[in-house]
Formats: C-alpha cells, structure tokens, sequence
C-alpha cells in the first residue's frame, strides 16, 4: 500500500504556543508509528505557497494547529491538498475542510469533545518511559507561567521561599528550595509533574497533564482568550482561577496554593492509569485522522 503524505504546519513564539508544536510532535509520531503515513513537519517556516517545494510528492492532506488563520491562508492550502485545521478560531476555520477541536473554541462549543486529545511529545515520551511504580508528591509546586515571570518576579520571588519550587521553561526545569532536589534534578517533566502538589501554569497542554499527573491547579493567565477558556473548564479540572496575569491578587494566590497544599489532593501517584488515560486519547485522534 502506498504511503499517504502528510504535511504537519504550526508554530511557537518561544514563550507562548510551544503547546502547538509539542502535540504536533506527538501526532507526528502517531501518524509514522504504523508506516502508513509520510509527514513532514514545518514549524515557524511556513507561508502561503512554500509548502510544495518542500515535497518532491503530492500531498493527501495538510493539519493546521496555529489559533488564527485567515480565509485567504487556509484557501491557499486547500489548492495543494485538503486542510485540517486544530483549534482554529480564525475566519480560515469556516474555509478548512475538517475541523477538529481538541481544547474548547469559544466560537463552536459544540465541536469539543474530551476523548480526543493530544499531550506534549516530552510529556508523552517521558511518562511511557516510567515504570508503574508509586510516586510520592514531594514537591510543592510545580510553576509554568511566562506571564507571571515577566510581569510579577517578585511573587514567583516570594513562593520559591515559602515553598519547594520547579519552575518550567520552554527548555529546562529549574529548582528551588528542593530538600531532595538532587532526586529531582535528574528526573524528566513527567517525573517532575507526578512529584508535584500543585500546579501553576495558564490554560494550555500542560494544564490537562498536570489534571492526569494528579496536580492541584491555580491558573493565571496572559490573555482574555486564555481566561475565558479556564472559565469553560475549571469546574471540570477543579481550577483555583486567578484571573489574568495584569490583574493577579498575589494574597489570593498564596491563599489558594496554601488551601491546595492543605487539602493535598494525592500524597501518592502511579503512572499505570495515567499511562492508559493518555493513550486512548491520542489514540482517539489518531483514529479521526486515519478516516
């Protein structure tokens, strides 16, 4: 049987949107994982009309997962092959020949449906890798929040000396106050999320893995969009929301990550149902891309 060719397109500024291009990473690698399809993969390198060149083959179908699209963007797609687009709310979407939402798209609720999702490659590689032993939450808090770096450092300042801290960045994982921060130096971000009590991030990818790793979840978001969307599912992910990031109370976050680490939701995980949890969904997407 002939191999279909797939062409991945996204995007990410550094900061913000490396969700986008790390569940891209992840499908791609579902997509080669049973020989069935070729794809090429085109992050922060694409425009209208510089895909082709870049295949010496045609192309059966091309996934956009970047937020805003414009008609004339998805048009242009739609000469060289059909186009699915991920998570689209711009005017594009209503040009795209399949729509898939994984997140909630404040302009078609109806679209979301959470059996399908997609986590980040380093998340998904890095907890298929554990083995299903018990881990003990001996971390305070984990922290993935550019906004609240850049515009408040000195409450990330102020909780890495009250509690013990592992700060995300788009590369690494810093760690503060750690007593056994040698155990945790070496570990992977999967490790380090089942290790946490707390997480705080904005809405994105990593919200959903710390809900499965078993994490507490205080949110403080950099945009309008992002508040709005932490609205639809806080209750579904029992989310201490603190607003956006301009307008964040420092009092009332330290009372909700204080009230987190009182209640504690798990003292202990295991990665086995976390494991399952993650593959259906994948598998799930896999599934609706296959047809």
């Amino acid at each position: 049987m002939k191999k279909k060719n797939i062409v991945i397109i996204t995007s990410h500024n550094g900061s913000f949107g490396t969700g986008h291009y790390q569940r891209m990473k992840t499908l791609q690698n579902l997509l080669q994982s049973d020989g069935l399809f070729n794809v090429l993969f085109l992050c922060n390198e694409y425009y209208p009309g510089n895909t082709l060149h870049k295949t010496d083959e045609s192309v059966d179908l091309i996934i956009r997962d970047m937020r805003d699209s414009d008609a004339l963007d998805i048009i242009a797609l739609k000469e060289m092959a059909p186009v699915l687009v991920i998570d689209d709310v711009g005017e594009g979407r209503n040009h795209a020949d399949y729509l898939l939402d994984l997140l909630p798209n404040l302009y078609d609720l109806d679209k979301y449906d959470n059996s399908r999702f997609l986590y980040g490659n380093n998340f998904v590689s890095s907890i298929l890798s554990l083995e299903n032993s018990i881990i003990k939450k001996d971390i305070d808090i984990a922290l993935y929040a550019p906004s609240l770096i850049e515009q408040h450092p000195e409450i990330v300042n102020e909780l890495a000396m009250h509690y013990s801290v592992a700060h995300f960045t788009g590369t690494s994982c810093q760690l503060y106050g750690l007593i056994a921060s040698e155990k945790h130096s070496q570990q992977t971000m999967a490790e380090i999320l089942l290790s946490s009590k707390v997480l705080i991030t904005h809405f994105g990818i990593m919200l959903f893995e710390g809900y499965n790793t078993g994490c507490s979840l205080v949110t403080v978001n950099p945009s309008k969009y992002h508040n709005q969307l932490t609205e639809i599912v806080k209750e579904e992910l029992e989310i201490f929301n603190m607003g956006m990031t301009k307008d964040v109370n420092q009092r009332m976050l330290f009372e909700a990550v204080k009230e987190c680490l009182v209640e504690e939701k798990n003292k202990v995980v295991s990665p086995a149902g976390i494991k399952e949890t993650i593959l259906q969904q994948c598998e799930n997407v896999y599934k609706y891309i296959k047809k």
